[in-house]
């Protein structure tokens, strides 16, 4: 299995976080655990040349919990990996309804199964990418963003991610019937489930850093009331308690 990222360049990489691939053969029984990351995709499943273009792409919504995925025998899976926030500014996504579930890309973008087709024709992740940055830089010159709305995402996207999401929240002065229908509009979940699921996040990025802090000190560190509350968020979010994660995610010997 092969695993490949990039990231978006020119004007795309305001809206896009990654473009990425998933090739390869899986044997059988296998699967792939995907945790959320606050961030929409729209997914190329090309694995079966037979099955149709419509159904090959569809567009997977913010996520609060990790799934499982089955993974068996040949796999081409290419995807598109929105800044959180993207979706709905560039495709009118609607980032509630999808929350936690998926559809047919067609349905929320007319005429995207034709993106499927060309790249299902392109072999070469880098073309692939080049391509859907074109298709992509084509919609933004024929669309209108609301730059008040992309400055507000990209504020609180930026303080969330140096973990000041309660500051970047109180600077909005907003109330919290505004806050939250904005929040449900961008992102799909409400205010406090994405500032659980960023405290999650810094959490995890930690953790994969290796760092020797013990796990109260990690816990008072990012902001959870003790251990035990900070093993009942992780296991919210990853779908296992943080000694199973890091026995999952371990190299290989």
């Amino acid at each position: 299995m092969l695993h490949t990222e990039a990231q978006a360049s020119g004007p795309s990489a305001r809206f896009v976080q990654a473009f990425w691939q998933s090739t390869g053969v899986y044997a059988a029984g296998s699967s792939q655990r995907v945790l959320p990351d606050a961030c929409a995709d729209f997914i190329f499943n090309m694995s079966d040349p037979a099955r149709a273009t419509r159904d090959c792409a569809a567009i997977v919504g913010t996520m609060t919990r990790a799934i499982v995925v089955p993974t068996r025998g040949r796999r081409d899976v290419f995807g598109i990996r929105f800044r959180p926030g993207a979706a709905w500014l560039l495709w009118r996504a609607p980032m509630r309804a999808l929350c936690d579930g998926q559809a047919t890309l067609d349905d929320i973008v007319p005429g995207a199964s034709r993106l499927a087709e060309r790249l299902a024709d392109i072999a070469d992740f880098r073309a692939r990418v080049a391509f859907a940055e074109n298709w992509i830089e084509a919609r933004l010159a024929r669309s209108e963003i609301d730059d008040e709305k992309l400055r507000t995402i990209g504020a609180i996207n930026g303080r969330f991610e140096y973990g000041a999401g309660g500051t970047a929240l109180s600077t909005l002065g907003w109330n919290e019937r505004k806050l939250q229908r904005f929040f449900e509009a961008a992102y799909g979940p409400s205010p406090a489930t994405m500032r659980c699921f960023w405290r999650f996040e810094h959490l995890r990025r930690t953790l994969m850093r290796a760092e020797g802090d013990g796990l109260s000190t990690l816990a008072m560190d990012h902001g959870f009331a003790d251990q035990a509350h900070m093993a009942r968020e992780f296991q919210r979010f990853a779908g296992l308690t943080i000694s199973a994660w890091r026995a999952e995610t371990a190299p290989a010997p």
